[in-house]
C-alpha cells in the first residue's frame, strides 16, 4: 500500500512541476521575445569596437584590481568557490597560460621577488631577534600612534593592513576566475574550429568514398552489361546454328524413302 501511494505522489508532484514549468514558459517567453526584438533592432546601430589582445589584458588587470577593492573595502562579501568549480576551471586557466606566457613569467617573477624579500626579512629576523622584535614593536607603536591622531579606532591601522591583504586576494581570485572564463571561450572556439574541420574532412572523405563507389559500381555494371551482351551473342549464334544444320537433317531423313 505504501509503495502505490509514493508513487501516486510522485506522479503528481511531477505533474505539479511540469504544469508550474510550462505556466512559466508561457509567462516569460512574451518577454524573451520581446528581448530578442530589442537586441536584433539595437544590435546593428552599436559601433562596432574592436579590443585588441593588450587592451584586453589591461582590462582584465583593471578589472581584477578594482574587484577586489571594492570588496575588500566595501561589506561586499565575495562568493565562496569550491574545489569543483576550480578543478572545471583548472582548463581555462591552463589555455590563457599556455597563450600568454609573457604574462605568466612576470607575474611569476613578481611572485619570485616577493618570496625573496619575505625569506630574506625571516632570515634576518631569526638571525636577529632583538632587532626584529625592536621594528615589530616599533611597527605597532607608529600604528597606535597614528591611528590616535587620525581616528578614535586603535586599531585602524591593522583593519587597513587586513583589508589590503584581502584586497590582494580577491582581486587574485577575480584575476584567475578571468583568465578561466577567457581560457574556456577560446577552448571553445578551437573546439568550434576543430569540429568545423572535421566536418568538413568528413564531407569529403564521404565524397571520396562516394566517388570511388559511384566509379566501381559502373565498372561493375560495365562488367556486367558485356557479359550479357556476350552471353546473348553466342545465344543467338547457337540458335542460329541450330536453325542452319536443321533444314538439312529432315532432307537427309526423307532421301531413303
Amino acid at each position: 500500500m505504501l509503495p502505490a501511494v509514493k508513487g501516486l505522489l510522485a506522479a503528481l508532484a511531477t505533474y505539479a512541476m511540469l504544469e508550474f514549468s510550462r505556466a512559466m514558459a508561457d509567462l516569460i517567453s512574451p518577454a524573451i521575445r520581446l528581448s530578442h526584438t530589442v537586441y536584433s533592432h539595437v544590435y546593428p546601430l552599436l559601433p562596432s569596437v574592436k579590443i585588441s589582445r593588450r587592451q584586453k589584458d589591461w582590462l582584465h588587470g583593471i578589472g581584477s584590481m578594482t574587484g577586489g577593492l571594492i570588496c575588500g573595502f566595501s561589506d561586499l562579501s565575495f562568493p565562496s568557490i569550491s574545489v569543483w568549480a576550480w578543478m572545471a576551471l583548472a582548463p581555462g586557466v591552463l589555455l590563457f597560460a599556455k597563450e600568454r606566457p609573457n604574462c605568466v613569467s612576470a607575474v611569476s617573477k613578481v611572485g619570485l621577488t616577493l618570496g625573496r624579500c619575505c625569506h630574506r626579512v625571516a632570515e634576518f629576523a631569526f638571525a636577529q631577534p632583538k632587532w626584529a622584535g625592536g621594528i615589530t614593536i616599533g611597527f605597532m607603536v607608529t600604528i597606535v600612534a597614528a591611528d590616535a591622531l587620525l581616528a578614535s579606532d586603535p586599531l585602524l591601522g591593522f583593519t587597513i593592513i587586513s583589508v589590503v591583504i584581502k584586497s590582494a586576494y580577491l582581486g587574485t581570485t577575480i584575476a584567475l576566475l578571468t583568465a578561466a572564463v577567457r581560457g574556456l571561450a577560446a577552448l571553445a572556439v578551437h573546439i568550434r574550429q576543430v569540429t568545423g574541420q572535421l566536418t568538413v574532412r568528413a564531407s569529403e572523405a564521404r565524397d571520396t568514398l562516394l566517388a570511388a563507389a559511384t566509379k566501381i559500381t559502373k565498372s561493375i555494371l560495365q562488367l556486367g552489361k558485356a557479359a550479357l551482351t556476350r552471353a546473348k551473342t553466342e545465344r543467338i549464334g547457337q540458335a542460329q546454328q541450330v536453325w542452319d544444320t536443321t533444314p538439312a537433317r529432315a532432307c537427309d531423313q526423307i532421301a531413303p524413302g
